[in-house]
């Protein structure tokens, strides 16, 4: 994996310009806009019928012309919008539900590495570099996971992250701190 790769890109450009940084942006946008273009047959009609072509966006300004792209439209047109491309290398993520249906999409491992390796960055601005002992509090998966995948789990959690996961639907409700007790503890930290 590039994890770590990537998160040593991350480090380096954390103290970029803000011009540097733009640049970038705009150069990844428009790759990813083209990579949608060729692959994915929803974006290219959308877009020729708009007359949107990535390789003639010149400014960022310029993509307030594009359309945005509803939670009801990646739900209802997922197959449309999926690459043509071979599926081998992703990853099968979904939001939570809170909005009361949840959104299932898949990640090319590349940018779930990338996503990984931002997330390392925010909890090392935090004072939790990698190796630093934590446990995290999270929404996991429900239901029984086959023995193999327990055991990936516990390995990449406990010996390569050192962070103990706690899945917050298996903490009894009677066990769970109230809204009060939370609130008194933020207090204390101001």
């Amino acid at each position: 994996r590039k994890t770590l790769h990537y998160l040593k890109e991350l480090d380096d450009s954390q103290w970029w310009t803000r011009q540097q940084l733009e640049e970038l942006q705009f150069q990844r946008l428009r790759s990813m806009l083209e990579h949608c273009n060729q692959h994915s047959r929803y974006f290219n009609q959308l877009w020729n019928v708009r007359g949107l072509q990535p390789a003639h966006m010149q400014t960022l300004s310029e993509f307030a012309r594009w359309p945005i792209t509803s939670r009801a439209t990646m739900r209802d047109c997922a197959m449309e919008i999926r690459t043509s491309l071979p599926r081998s290398g992703c990853v099968r993520k979904r939001t939570g539900g809170s909005s009361g249906m949840p959104l299932e999409f898949l990640i090319d491992l590349a940018a779930n590495e990338r996503r990984i390796a931002s997330s390392h960055r925010g909890y090392a601005w935090a004072g939790a570099t990698l190796g630093t002992r934590q446990t995290h509090l999270w929404g996991m998966t429900l239901g029984s996971r086959n023995r193999i995948r327990a055991w990936k789990d516990y390995v990449y959690n406990r010996c390569v992250y050192r962070r103990d996961l706690i899945n917050s639907f298996d903490v009894p409700e009677k066990e769970t701190p109230s809204l009060a007790i939370l609130d008194g503890f933020m207090q204390e930290l101001d």
